[in-house]
């Protein structure tokens, strides 16, 4: 087959691009655009200059070129200068702050969930809940083995009892979904030690080359999968996008072993193969134009592992069925007429191909194409590749680390200089003038002393003898012995200056200072000038900064997709993630219905350890209060998800607040009830003392009345005893006579006069007339 790539198109019946010719003509045709447009831009073809970046970002890098600015031949050292080539290491320590920077913030998953189906259905859901709960209660008490059955089993999300029932009532479905959906991401990251085996490497790529990026997936199990991707290895098309989301392939050329293919190839090219891996076909170049390959171990081979986007059309008719509904079916692709419809569904193919070769292997469709659930977006798919650019330009790129190696090459020059300048000094001496030593008679007994003495005395002693003035004193004699200085220090200390601005210039470019340096931290500043250098710092990362929050974001929606798709596959999605103190694991389990909602992912600062001791502070007055008790404590601190974590303290405080509010009711009840009671006991006890004192004020009443008629009676009877006396009227004349010699002050009648006391007929009788 020829290697000239064939473009069948993309509005090709969907039948025919499963074939190995469309796919195979496909794949070449954009692996050679995307190779010579992308060449000396950005991805593979800039593979040796992403290996020099490297080397630099650990202190390798190279100092060959160095040699020319001292004369010095490559071969050998033939100066008296013999200078150290090894690599300044100067800019690692700039480089590990600028990336522990950006690696210092954490983040956790925010969702959101944007479909209403869940709103729509939540009371209904609620009720079918409470009523399944409720019966199941009281089964367990009148017949607990019927309780057992199937029927009344929770499923993985269904609350448990009517307390959770109610918690998720109280709270929403809203939010237990988003909730639901922030932990089976948090495990996917988890699960894939994204912070250490993806985030960081990624960081690393940005700082060092521009770009970076991961491929998502499922593996074998059928599990989320993410890794991060070796950029030297990936080419992809011509974009204008800095996250490449406009790219029409992605390709990763990976080099397996030839026994991992030869059970998916026919037997033709399983020799092709064996030739190729023995060193038969090495010519790979016009594949992939402007690549050069390196020589493979025997028995490995390059395989350009490639996803590409395409569409296709799918063609259906609408009409009405035997009664009358309508019903939609499949067409041949094509055709037209009355009813027929047609809808493009942007669609992923991948495909292997051996380089060098037309062998193509695991072809076709791709499996668990990314899709949200909404109708509106269902059309739409997107590639397991992901990159970010963060100073991007028609498909050039610049990284922090290119900025900083004009300074970290002007150190190396400097500091090759300094060690010249050092390895080639002269050490301090000094100037005899013979001719102005002469001897000098300073000895006992009038021996004088020599040249060579002079000089041994100056040696030994800095004594210096000699005469000023020679013998006729008009001609002063020089002094013998001058001291000759080395004139280096002036030179050493510019280019020590000129060192530690290039120092200065690397630190800028990072926004790097001494307070995020800490080397040179002070106590007396205040803390406006603190957050303004470290404000500072991350003004100058804010690119780096903003890539990484974007990547981070991508990624929980990727991995959001994927847990969905695993549960399809498997049922559910399941394992043990840390608790919100690191130190404890939580088993954590998607709901079976969690695939078929959509939610709005983001990112946002994972909780500082301010916060949580906010939450820990906030614990502390109600378990004073008795309104959340240690267990509960524990449960809320094994909870790494905030937004759980405050549901749960919430839900404790709010609930056991209502408890306290109910006891105490029930005891104001209780009070009311005895105070009631005992009122009710005092008002019996004065009834019975007011009947007491009725019945005995009736009881004196009937004895006066009895005693009033007694009376009555007795005064009847006397009255007709005095009629029928005569000395009635007497005593009557008598008692009117009386009163009429009474003084006239004496008339008036008091205001209550007592009525005279009725005497006895016998005492009566024995009253003498007046």
């Amino acid at each position: 087959m020829e290697n000239k790539a064939v473009d069948l198109g993309h509005k090709t019946d969907p039948r025919l691009k499963l074939k190995k010719e469309w796919i195979l003509g496909n794949v070449k045709a954009l692996v050679q655009s995307g190779c010579v447009a992308t060449q000396d831009r950005a991805f593979m073809p800039m593979a040796a200059h992403y290996n020099k970046m490297k080397l630099y970002s650990i202190g390798k890098q190279p100092t060959g070129h160095l040699r020319k600015a001292f004369q010095i031949d490559g071969a050998a050292d033939v100066t008296t200068a013999n200078l150290d080539y090894t690599p300044t290491k100067v800019h690692l320590k700039i480089r590990d702050i600028a990336v522990a920077k950006v690696l210092q913030n954490v983040y956790d998953p925010i969702a959101t969930p944007i479909d209403m189906q869940a709103k729509n259905k939540s009371d209904e859901a609620y009720t079918n809940m409470k009523a399944k709960l409720m019966m199941k209660k009281m089964l367990e008490q009148q017949d607990p083995q019927l309780a057992a059955s199937p029927v009344f089993k929770q499923n993985d999300k269904e609350p448990q009892d009517l307390d959770e029932l109610e918690m998720r009532a109280q709270f929403g479905e809203q939010f237990v979904r988003s909730m639901d959906s922030e932990l089976m991401v948090g495990l996917a990251f988890h699960m894939n030690k994204v912070p250490q085996s993806v985030r960081k490497p990624i960081v690393e790529d940005w700082f060092d080359c521009g770009i970076g990026g991961y491929k998502d997936s499922l593996d074998a199990n059928g599990k989320p999968n993410v890794r991060h991707c070796d950029l030297r290895n990936v080419v992809t098309s011509y974009c204008t996008k800095e996250d490449f989301s406009d790219a029409t392939f992605f390709g990763e050329v990976v080099t397996p072993n030839i026994e991992e293919i030869m059970p998916l190839v026919n037997e033709a090219e399983k020799i092709q193969l064996k030739e190729l891996a023995s060193g038969g076909i090495v010519n790979t170049t016009t594949d992939m134009p402007g690549i050069t390959f390196m020589p493979l171990p025997k028995g490995k081979v390059r395989v350009l592992d490639v996803e590409f986007l395409s569409v296709n059309t799918i063609t259906y008719q609408v009409a009405a069925d035997k009664f009358g509904n309508p019903k939609s079916s499949k067409r041949p692709h094509g055709e037209k007429g009355e009813g027929i419809i047609t809808n493009d569904k942007q669609v992923v193919y991948k495909a292997k191909w051996v380089l060098g070769t037309d062998i193509l292997y695991d072809f076709g469709l791709a499996e668990n194409q990314k899709r949200k659930h909404n109708k509106k977006d269902s059309c739409n798919t997107t590639m397991s590749y992901k990159f970010w650019a963060y100073s991007f330009h028609d498909m050039y790129v610049s990284s922090y680390m290119e900025r900083m190696i004009p300074s970290i090459e002007e150190y190396q020059t400097l500091k090759l200089k300094l060690q010249n300048i050092r390895n080639n000094q002269i050490v301090n001496g000094f100037a005899i003038d013979l001719d102005a030593l002469e001897s000098v008679n300073i000895a006992q007994g009038g021996a004088a002393m020599g040249k060579k003495q002079i000089l041994e005395l100056f040696r030994q002693r800095g004594i210096l003898l000699y005469r000023g003035k020679g013998l006729n004193a008009t001609n002063p004699n020089a002094k013998p012995i001058d001291q000759i200085v080395n004139q280096i220090a002036g030179e050493v200390e510019s280019i020590m200056y000129q060192m530690s601005i290039c120092i200065q210039d690397m630190n800028q470019i990072i926004g790097l200072n001494e307070v995020t340096d800490a080397s040179t931290p002070s106590d007396r500043m205040s803390n406006a000038g603190f957050n303004n250098a470290n404000l500072s710092t991350n003004n100058a990362l804010w690119p780096l900064l903003n890539v990484d929050v974007v990547m981070l974001t991508q990624l929980a929606v990727d991995m959001d997709m994927r847990v969905k798709q695993s549960i399809i596959i498997n049922g559910s999605y399941e394992g043990y993630m840390p608790g919100i103190n690191e130190t404890t694991l939580r088993f954590v389990k998607s709901g079976s219905d969690y695939h078929l909602h959509d939610h709005a992912i983001m990112i946002d600062m994972r909780p500082t350890k301010e916060q949580k001791q906010f939450i820990i502070e906030q614990m502390q007055p109600n378990m004073v209060a008795g309104l959340i008790s240690l267990a509960e404590v524990f449960t809320v601190l094994a909870t790494n998800n905030m937004k759980q974590a405050e549901m749960i303290l919430s839900y404790r405080v709010e609930k056991n607040r209502k408890r306290q509010e109910d006891m105490q009711q029930q005891n104001q009840m209780m009070n009311i009830e005895g105070q009631k009671q005992s009122g009710m006991a005092v008002e019996k006890s004065k009834q019975e003392t007011m009947q007491l004192e009725y019945q005995l004020k009736a009881m004196l009443e009937k004895d006066k009345h009895e005693y009033k008629m007694e009376e009555i009676e007795l005064m009847q009877s006397m009255q007709g005893q005095i009629a029928q006396g005569g000395n009635v009227t007497k005593l009557a004349t008598t008692a009117i006579a009386a009163q009429s010699k009474v003084p006239e002050g004496m008339m008036q009648m008091p205001e209550e006069v007592e009525e005279p006391e009725m005497m006895e007929p016998e005492m009566m009788e024995e009253q003498p007339m007046m």
